[in-house]
């Protein structure tokens, strides 16, 4: 197996589609861990709940379609008459407050204690423009996974904070985009859903605005040191930093650059459990004849939660 091969893998996405029979399409991304060193320990389930999560939300999707086709006590065909939400169009932009990883958790835990609150976050989007009631002429709802800090991964909080974003422009999204968005908590009082009659407890926001950023660059957190070159082997010191606000275990890919620009050797570094603002320094050794004059490049990282 080639470097450039150890990552590929197929994802199913999120079935989309407001009414009728829908097909769920391949999407090309990560999925699992590159080889881990001789003797390395095997960690986290994160990846083993990915797929069933999506099946979940697959499921609750199905009979929100169905429910939106034909609801009980309707004849086929009754489309349920809506009511708008309130807009939250009044909301500031002061009073956005960027939103921490507690802070997240108690709104989308109680989202009534904390109706019509305002927070910037980041979001990815799961499934873009799927059905929902109470929306107004022109809006579309999405399910995004919500995160206070910028994920670095495609689907790297899948399994924690879902929820429907309302926007009432109607903007065109697609599954997988990376976003910062300004939201309004909406009262669960007000609004009624498709996905809690599904049994799919996601809380609903609204949307004010939204841009889009993409995932956090990793290589940026990473600093290698000089190589150390001696009889047959290659070793340099590297030192991650994690920037997210959960503990992370880092997969870090190196490659030694000989003085003609040539790949010479490379490497996969792991680092232990690092605590979120701190820094860890670990021992890589590279794999590959490495003249002198060369120097180590990281080409590409990954971070677990655990």
């Amino acid at each position: 197996m080639g470097r450039d091969d150890r990552y590929t893998a197929t994802w199913s996405s999120v079935p989309e589609g407001h009414q009728g029979a829908y097909v769920i399409p391949p999407l090309d991304g990560p999925q699992g861990r590159p080889p881990r060193r001789p003797g390395g320990r095997r960690r986290g389930l994160g990846w083993f709940l990915v797929v069933p999560l999506i099946a979940v939300v697959a499921g609750a999707l199905a009979l929100v379609v169905i429910s939106v086709v034909a609801p009980a006590g309707e004849e086929e065909g009754f489309i349920p008459a809506s009511s708008p939400p309130p807009s939250p169009a009044g909301a500031a932009p002061e009073s956005f407050a960027t939103i921490d990883r507690d802070g997240l958790a108690a709104i989308l835990a109680d989202p009534a204690a904390h109706a019509d609150e305002a927070f910037t976050a980041y979001a990815e989007v799961l499934s873009a423009d799927v059905p929902e009631r109470d929306l107004p002429a022109g809006a579309a709802a999405h399910i995004m996974t919500l995160t206070a800090a910028q994920p670095a991964t495609a689907y790297e909080s899948l399994g924690s904070v879902q929820a429907i974003v309302v926007d009432a422009t109607g903007a065109a999204l697609a599954a997988g985009e990376v976003l910062v968005v300004d939201v309004v908590v909406a009262d669960p009082a007000s609004t009624s859903s498709y996905y809690a009659d599904a049994g799919l407890d996601l809380v609903r926001l609204d949307a004010v605005s939204f841009a889009e950023i993409g995932l956090y660059d990793l290589t940026q957190d990473v600093t290698p040191g000089s190589l150390r070159i001696g009889d047959g082997s290659a070793v340099a010191d590297i030192a991650v930093r994690n920037t997210a606000d959960e503990p992370m275990e880092f997969a870090v890919d190196l490659v030694a650059v000989g003085p003609d620009g040539a790949e010479a050797a490379w490497t996969i570094a792991w680092t232990p459990v690092i605590a979120p603002g701190e820094t860890a320094t670990v021992e890589a050794e590279l794999v590959g004849d490495v003249p002198d004059g060369a120097s180590v490049l990281v080409d590409d990282v990954s971070r677990y939660g655990q």
